[in-house]
């Protein structure tokens, strides 16, 4: 029989006979083979001390690195409940001092004829919450007008102007013109 006849894995005889080539490659698998048991049983003995630091660190109190968790999924609404009940809580005021009193100097400089007008802290502090006490009230019409009438939950800006139109601002001033009169009475 050829030696190419034995490598295919023909039969001659009761027994099958190999060549050196596949003795030497059924030692290297057998090899490979070891080498992956022995690098299993490494992990697993890594794994079982890894394990065992772990128990001694919830012993101890200390948990090391933290699990990352799934980002949280709020149901629609919760998020703006929390957001409204957090407001609600706060005692402060809404807009931030600073912004607000560029925006009262910036007015008054424009409205008057002097070159500079200055205000004390606690004159801002109070123009600050009438101002947002007035904004406050406006929403919470223009809210009861858009719940009651409109039949919805959300302000428009419709809503804003039903209610600067029904709230009295006094007598027009002397230098409007007719038309302006007429669009004043119309409005309130």
């Amino acid at each position: 029989m050829s030696a190419i006849q034995r490598s295919s894995g023909t039969k001659s005889g009761s027994k099958t006979s190999t060549t050196s080539d596949e003795v030497g490659t059924k030692k290297a698998r057998v090899l490979k083979h070891k080498q992956r048991e022995e690098e299993k049983e490494e992990e697993s003995e890594e794994m079982e001390d890894s394990e065992s630091e772990l128990d001694q660190e919830e012993i101890d109190g200390n948990l090391g690195e933290k699990k990352e968790r799934k980002p949280r999924r709020w149901r629609s609404g919760t998020k703006a409940t929390m957001e409204i009940h957090r407001e609600q809580k706060k005692t402060g005021t809404s807009f931030a001092k600073a912004p607000y009193a560029r925006l009262v100097r910036g007015v008054a400089k424009s409205k008057s004829k002097q070159q500079s007008v200055r205000f004390t802290r606690g004159a801002l502090q109070v123009l600050q919450l009438y101002g947002e006490d007035h904004i406050i009230s406006d929403m919470s019409w223009a809210n009861a007008l858009g719940g009651k009438i409109g039949k919805r939950k959300t302000v428009m800006p419709r809503d804003l102007m039903m209610v600067r139109m029904m709230r009295p601002r006094g007598k027009p001033p002397s230098n409007w013109t007719p038309d302006e009169m007429q669009i004043f009475d119309e409005a309130y």
